[in-house]
């Protein structure tokens, strides 16, 4: 990987040298190229939250049929204020799995950069993940569990199951249980984790 984020520098840095317009757009050819390579998923620069949603157990049924199509929605949250939670409004989305209470995805990456801010603090920044049951014309939800970074500061990929509040569905009851979401999780925030980092 190092490669690949030493190359693109040694790229950036020619880019500026040249004067000559040819060469300039055959380095940003290849700059894309190396983005593709890295299809947004792997981390390459310290403050990176990596998030891959892998499966889900025990959500509830929002279809008469007793089953769900459900999907998922991870989002940054970040900082105190208000204004700190508008540095991160974009959701991603995995697709979405037909008729199933137990979904299992492949290939769900997600990468964000985190505000250096969050390494300080010990409170208000987390990964939330809301899971929800794809319909044509309304979405339901089944669900949102929250991962605070500060859990991730060993710097370490780390797997593990998280449990899911709030779920409204056709079947909701207070006293049910919510079920839960497993997702792979890493936070790179130093110069020696990303040398290390795989």
């Amino acid at each position: 990987m190092m490669n690949i984020v030493h190359k693109t520098k040694m790229l950036n840095q020619e880019k500026k040298k040249k004067d000559d317009g040819n060469t300039e757009i055959e380095l940003l050819r290849e700059l894309d190229a190396i983005d593709e390579i890295l299809d947004n998923t792997t981390i390459v620069k310290p403050s990176q939250c990596f998030v891959q949603v892998l499966q889900a157990v025990g959500l509830g049924a929002a279809k008469l049929n007793g089953m769900s199509n459900p999907y998922c929605e991870v989002q940054l949250k970040g900082g105190k204020s208000t204004k700190k939670r508008t540095l991160y409004p974009k959701k991603k989305k995995t697709y979405y799995v037909e008729n199933t209470l137990s979904p299992e995805w492949s290939d769900q990456c997600f990468l964000f950069d985190v505000d250096q801010e969050a390494v300080s603090v010990t409170r208000g920044y987390m990964i939330r993940v809301q899971v929800r049951s794809f319909e044509f014309l309304k979405t339901h939800s089944l669900g949102q569990a929250d991962v605070q970074l500060h859990n991730l500061r060993d710097q370490r990929v780390q797997d593990g199951w998280y449990p899911l509040t709030g779920r409204r569905t056709v079947s909701s009851n207070p006293s049910e249980f919510d079920g839960s979401i497993k997702l792979r999780t890493q936070w790179i925030y130093t110069i020696p984790a990303l040398l290390e980092y795989r």
